[in-house]
């Protein structure tokens, strides 16, 4: 019998599918519908003819690009023509020409092209006043939004990080291969750097993701931003009501605070890319000026100043829209419908984005703590040396993209409009070519830039209490030993209890005698309390394993394996003590905190595995996987004492 709330999780993603199907329909049927206009050609005679004016409205004072057609190949004499008034052209090249809109009346004005004393038919141009207040309110709502978003991300993350999450995460910090996997694809799909910076820092500040596995999965992000929003320029945070629409149906029909907090993540999502899509509207008469564009036009990418002006401009648009590949889209446009901008000048333009990336790390990272904001300080320095490497690039980059693609980026093709149709592949191929190789030559520091900039520990020898005693290190030794013997009480040894019992009782007796001289000021107080956490943790696991095996618990099969795998990460954080309390050169703080992740994901998978194995209905093997989850409960008590004595070992610098 199918219970309600299973019912309630079903009908949620059926009518979530639904609602995902129908506006994927939708679309199809949009997309194919034909265009009646798509095969007009415009057929070119004595007098000029315009085929496409951008924008298709301007205010006063604006400039518009206007695209014509004519038999006549000289263009020494070209005017633009606004409601009878003579406008001289900015800028001339082939048959696009650029011109400033004089002070007429707002409404819709004849436009018309002069070219030799010959005036082309009229068209309709609207003129309109400059809507700021429109752009000011699309500018603080997307703000506003962006920010709910991060927030209802943040938290939802925070409930949602269970066991489930915990396995994930941990597996990103085995490997930095996975993480900058992880890193891409997170990129890739969101198409916003500031949700990778919202998922990785929160997770380095608690501790679910190392710093250095932080730091590489936001660098990948913008790699996997480029690498997707290069082959698909269309943003897709015009579906951003879409995901929100999915979230609060999710959230409707959640029954559960796991269930709630995954509805919450898709919704913060949507609020994010609903909140991009404002700004880029907020911004986008700014970016429709061709004004703006014709003086990038002049940028000389050969000398320093040109490329840090043309990276300057690429990095604040990038941050603005939160992510490269509107820029991409607006790069993408001018350097294909225009002559404005070439290969290389676009190219330039687009190496200002890494900067942007990081600066959207350093604006979610300020108010998370000092673990986020050095994430944030690697980040950007990460950024600025791959600006360097793709800087030295540039020069020769364009042209092995034309000898490998076999193909002329400046090759011109009339039509509806006028259109350089090979450029769009170059951009695409340099800017996923340059970002890559950039990142692959800064890869190899993310781990030394990691060590000098993660919070700042010191190691120092633990303090003995006199010549009399035993060092505190043997009370560690003691606590191994017995955590050894309890693997021989498993296995059934009749002797092994009476052993352990021993170990512990001597660690015991160690631990005391410490602790009597600490009034006299002469240990490491807080290094002592944490040691006897340990113990205390050790001498219930005790009473634990002892049960376990009267009552016949056997250590095989998948559970047994999860034991082992707790028994050798204890074992393991107990070498790594005695090392510390020494003063050796012990493991690093995010070592011991991918160990407790570790430890965690194993008890949580544990437990998960018993779950299937009750609801499988094998209830012999199930009365053993819960001795065995008892047990494994234990273990992760004692991992967790052993996590907090390594961080007093080497304290972090808040």
């Amino acid at each position: 019998m199918i219970s309600t709330k299973a019912r309630k999780r079903a009908l949620g993603f059926v009518l979530a599918l639904l609602l995902v199907g129908v506006y994927a329909l939708v679309s199809w049927i949009e997309a194919e519908q034909p265009d009646a206009a798509a095969d007009v050609r415009i057929p070119m005679g004595a007098k000029p003819r315009i085929i496409d004016v951008q924008p298709s409205s301007a205010p006063p004072g604006g400039t518009v690009v206007v695209h014509f057609v004519s038999e006549i190949e000289s263009r020494e004499e070209v005017l633009a023509i606004v409601d009878g008034v003579k406008v001289p052209p900015l800028d001339v090249r082939g048959d696009e020409v650029v011109f400033q809109v004089p002070d007429v009346a707002h409404g819709t004005a004849d436009l018309r092209i002069s070219l030799n004393g010959r005036k082309s038919p009229p068209r309709p141009l609207p003129i309109e006043a400059p809507n700021y207040l429109k752009s000011i309110r699309n500018v603080v709502g997307g703000l506003a939004l962006v920010l709910l978003g991060l927030l209802t991300l943040s938290r939802a993350f925070r409930h949602r990080a269970g066991a489930t999450l915990r396995r994930r995460v941990g597996g990103l910090t085995r490997s930095m291969r996975s993480s900058m996997t992880f890193g891409v694809a997170i990129g890739g799909v969101t198409q916003t750097s500031t949700l990778a910076a919202a998922l990785a820092l929160p997770s380095a500040e608690r501790r679910l993701l190392s710093f250095s596995s932080a730091v590489t999965l936001v660098l990948a992000a913008h790699v996997g931003a480029v690498m997707i929003g290069s082959v698909l320029p269309l943003a897709a945070s015009r579906e951003a009501p879409l995901v929100i629409a999915v979230g609060v149906i999710l959230r409707l029909t959640a029954t559960d605070q796991r269930a709630r907090s995954t509805a919450k993540i898709v919704t913060g999502v949507g609020l994010l890319l609903f909140g991009a899509h404002m700004l880029r509207s907020g911004f986008a008469p700014l970016a429709e000026q061709p004004s703006v564009l014709l003086d990038l036009r002049h940028l000389d990418v050969s000398s320093l100043t040109g490329l840090v002006l043309a990276a300057t401009f690429g990095a604040f648009a990038a941050f603005v829209t939160q992510g490269p590949g509107v820029v991409f889209v607006l790069v993408l446009s001018v350097t294909q419908a225009t002559s404005f901008l070439s290969v290389d000048q676009a190219l330039a333009i687009l190496v200002g984005t890494s900067v942007a990336s990081a600066l959207s790390t350093t604006l979610v990272s300020w108010p998370l703590g000092l673990t986020s904001r050095r994430i944030a300080l690697a980040h950007g320095i990460l950024a600025l040396a791959s600006v360097l490497v793709m800087w030295l690039m540039l020069p020769w980059l364009p042209e092995l993209v034309a000898t490998l693609l076999r193909s002329d980026p400046e090759e011109i093709d009339r039509g509806k409009k006028l259109l350089h149709p090979n450029v769009g592949l170059h951009l695409a191929v340099g800017f996923i070519v340059m970002q890559c190789v950039a990142t692959l030559a800064v890869f190899p520091i993310v781990g030394r830039l990691s060590k000098l900039l993660r919070p700042a520990y010191s190691r120092s020898p633990t303090r003995e209490l006199g010549p009399s005693l035993q060092p505190i290190s043997v009370v560690l030794l003691e606590q191994k030993r017995a955590l050894e013997q309890m693997k021989v009480v498993l296995e059934g040894e009749p002797d092994a209890p009476a052993v352990l019992e021993r170990h512990l009782e001597r660690a015991r007796e160690l631990a005391d005698a410490h602790l009597a001289q600490a009034s006299a000021g002469s240990t490491d107080t807080d290094t002592l309390v944490s040691i006897l956490s340990v113990e205390q943790s050790l001498e219930q696991v005790r009473y634990t394993v002892e049960r376990a095996a009267r009552r016949g618990v056997r250590l095989e099969g998948e559970g047994g394996r999860f034991i082992h795998e707790l028994h050798a990460l204890l074992l393991a954080g107990l070498d790594d003590a005695v090392t510390l309390v020494g003063g050796g050169s012990g493991p690093e703080i995010d070592d011991l905190r991918a160990r407790e992740i570790q430890i965690n994901a194993t008890e949580a998978a544990l437990r998960e595995f018993l779950r299937a194995q009750i609801e499988a209905g094998d209830v012999t093997d199930s009365t053993n996987l819960l001795r065995l989850a008892e047990l494994a409960n234990g273990y992760e008590t004692v991992g967790n004492q052993l996590y907090r004595l390594g961080l007093g070992l080497v304290p972090e610098d808040f």
